[in-house]
């Protein structure tokens, strides 16, 4: 095994899994019971990589609808169908009857929505009228239904829609849509403690009030190690020295992307040979060159007040934040620390750690401030 970070992207391969393991039986026990379930997690925590880990383990198809930058209802839409296409042109051979058994089902069920067949493969276009989510939703289960398979649908950001006119609406039909099939699980996923502020009366509020909410954390520290040695012993023929792990680990906190960049960069600068202590700096130093414009861009924003809190939070002023010494520093009252502290948890930019205590998240965020 070599060492292969996807950063960024959802992990593919279930050997570079690392730790999770009551949460996987968590979700797996919510699936097979039917309980809708929605995971929070700081961003860049890899919930993504979870639900599609947790999917293989079931044994279930995977697909990602990410909403954020949606604000159109064709931009939805488009999102959909390449999910709906990726499933039907992911089967190999299939037979002539299945496709006449999908192309009769598509006539007698929808909207115009219309099955082809080349090369053994399935072809679907969408149909037209406002029936597309609908007729999305059915043409998709009875595909994967037809093949014995189900599928877990994480619903990424949904609360992105909430600054949009549409956004209500389309999550509506879309979880009520759902909720009625019996081969796609839907899994909410969000990196914000807010969720859409929906009419009591919707479906969509409905749906999130029956969730189970499952929280990702930081992976444990043990489990970073074992895997790390065994890529070691693999690169290098030695487990990974202590003080290069303790140094990763004191740069990165146990971030799961600062962990997967950092380990990344350093396996590229040595491919042959463990590395000295001092590599890790190096390349952190590097990564955070190569994502300061990525997080000013979105340090932009925050409000002066977040702004103002987070540099000092950064700078180590990290408890008894709404305070008089912190008022005075920041020239701030104590309501608009409260509020600028509230909307800094909730947007997961900083956490509790223990005695009234705060830190940011991110490490890059924090470095990014720092430099």
């Amino acid at each position: 095994m070599t060492l292969k970070y996807f950063s960024g992207e959802v992990l593919r391969d279930a050997r570079m899994f690392i730790g999770r393991q009551p949460e996987s039986k968590k979700l797996l026990a919510n699936i097979k019971n039917h309980i809708p379930t929605i995971i929070v997690s700081p961003r860049r925590y890899g919930r993504s990589s979870f639900v599609g880990h947790v999917a293989e383990k079931a044994k279930m198809q995977f697909a990602e609808l990410a909403c954020a930058g949606l604000f159109s209802d064709g931009a939805l839409r488009d999102r959909l169908m390449v999910i709906i296409q990726d499933v039907a042109e992911g089967y190999q051979d299939v037979s002539k009857e299945h496709f006449v058994a999908v192309q009769d089902f598509c006539a007698s069920n929808t909207n115009g929505w219309v099955c082809s067949y080349a090369s053994g493969k399935l072809r679907i276009a969408a149909g037209g009228g406002d029936s597309f989510i609908a007729d999305g939703c059915v043409v998709l289960n009875y595909i994967l239904d037809l093949f014995g398979d189900s599928l877990i649908l994480e619903i990424d950001e949904m609360q992105g829609l909430q600054a949009s006119g549409f956004g209500v609406h389309l999550m509506d039909d879309l979880l009520g849509r759902l909720s009625e099939t019996k081969r796609i699980y839907p899994v909410i996923s969000s990196s914000s403690s807010l969720f859409l502020r929906l009419d009591d009366s919707s479906i969509a509020s409905e749906y999130l009030a029956a969730c189970d909410r499952l929280a990702l954390g930081r992976i444990d520290s043990a489990a970073y190690k074992a895997y790390l040695n065994q890529v070691a012993r693999v690169c290098w023929h030695e487990d990974l020295h202590d003080e290069l792990f303790y140094s990763i680990a004191a740069i990165t906190e146990y971030h799961p992307y600062a962990v997967s960049l950092l380990s990344q960069a350093i396996w590229a600068a040595s491919p042959a040979r463990q590395p000295v202590k001092s590599t890790a700096t190096k390349c952190w130093q590097d990564i955070v060159a190569r994502y300061r414009k990525d997080i000013v861009q979105r340090l932009r924003g925050l409000s002066a007040g977040q702004l103002q809190l987070l540099v000092a939070i950064a700078s180590g002023i990290n408890s008894q934040l709404t305070g008089k010494a912190v008022q005075r520093r920041l020239d701030l009252t104590s309501g608009a620390l409260v509020y600028a502290l509230r909307g800094l948890e909730q947007s997961y930019y900083i956490e509790k750690v223990g005695g009234g205590a705060y830190r940011i998240i991110d490490p890059l965020v924090r470095a990014v401030l720092l430099a």
